[in-house]
Order: structure tokens, then sequence, then C-alpha cells
């Protein structure tokens, strides 16, 4: 099931006209319809309203998972304070796998880590958006690589459609991504 689809049948459940749903969203109706046609998609923004509106994932809602399981909500105490103590875990795993990769790899991934600490120190008033961009990159980057593994290891080449299908369609969140920071910064 592609998102037009999962997003028509969700509007339904809800027994909501389109102008009803473009309303509750803050949405454009053209642009609701435009979604439901499948003649464009959400923007990351608007993945995420659509997803607490109706309470499911994002992989449900992009058709990739029958599970409805909601997002994580990141103001839970108690899923903050493991966050917490595995950060310094995590970290230190971190650095571990960069010390296995290349140089120049390496000098990458030290230069993020530098601009996302200038970020979280100094950035205040553009913070949350730059952060979720961000999150947002690396779950796209991490799913075109998972996907990436799972379909070489179910015998699907990289010259597959399909393959072709899922990279693209990651490929394309990321580059939303980027326009997004360049669209904030123009208009600041």
């Amino acid at each position: 099931m592609k998102i037009n689809e999962r997003l028509k049948q969700l509007r339904k459940e809800r027994k909501l006209t389109q102008k009803e749903l473009a309303h509750e969203l803050n949405v454009p109706y053209r642009t609701l319809i435009n979604w439901e046609l499948g003649k464009r998609n959400p923007t990351y923004d608007n993945m995420i309203k659509l997803q607490e509106f109706f309470n499911v994932s994002g992989a449900y809602l992009r058709g990739e998972s029958d599970k409805r399981t909601p997002m994580e909500k990141w103001e839970d105490p108690e899923l903050m304070e493991a966050m917490d103590q595995s950060l310094n875990f995590m970290t230190k795993n971190i650095v571990k796998l960069l010390d296995q990769q290349p140089e120049r790899t390496r000098a990458d991934y030290y230069s993020f880590f530098v601009e996302l600490q200038h970020i979280l120190k100094y950035d205040h008033e553009i913070q949350d958006y730059i952060i979720n961009i961000l999150v947002n990159t690396l779950s796209a980057c991490s799913r075109v690589v998972d996907t990436s593994i799972q379909m070489k290891e179910d015998g699907i080449l990289e010259n597959d459609p399909k393959y072709q299908y899922v990279a693209e369609r990651e490929l394309n969140e990321i580059s939303n991504s980027i326009k997004s920071i360049a669209s904030f910064i123009e208009f600041e």
C-alpha cells in the first residue's frame, strides 16, 4: 500500500472529509488532495503531523508496515531516563566504530559532531528545527543502509527496480531535509 492509499484509508476511518482533515492539519485543501492522488508526498513536518494526528508510525503511514505502532513519545520520562543512562555507552560505541573507519570518513564524522555541538550550545532559536531535520536525515540514511543490507540478503541486486525505488524514496527524503534547511536560512 502506498502513502496516498494509506492516508485515504486513515481519513475515511475517522469519517473525515478531505476539507476537514486539511483544516485539522492546517494544510491547504489542494495539498491534501494531491497527497491522496499520489501526485505529491507530505513534507517531513507534515508527515509528523499525520503520524501524530492518526497516532500511527511513519512506516505504517508510508505503507512499509501493517503495524500501526505510534511514534515514540520523547516526553515519556521513563524513556528519557533510559536514553540518558545509555547515552554514554552509545557514545563510546560510536567512537569505537569511528576508529575503524578510513581517516577521511573519521574527519567527516568529527566535523559533524563539532557542528552538532555548536548547534546544541549556541543556536537556541533554530535548535529544535535543525535537530529534527538532522534526525530525519540520519533516519533516512539508516533506512537506506538497512534496506540495502536486507535486500542483498534477499538476493535483490542494486539494479533491481524495487531496490531503486526504496533507495530513491529515502534519498528524496534526505534531499527534502536539505531543502528545508536551505529554505529556512533563506527566509530568516
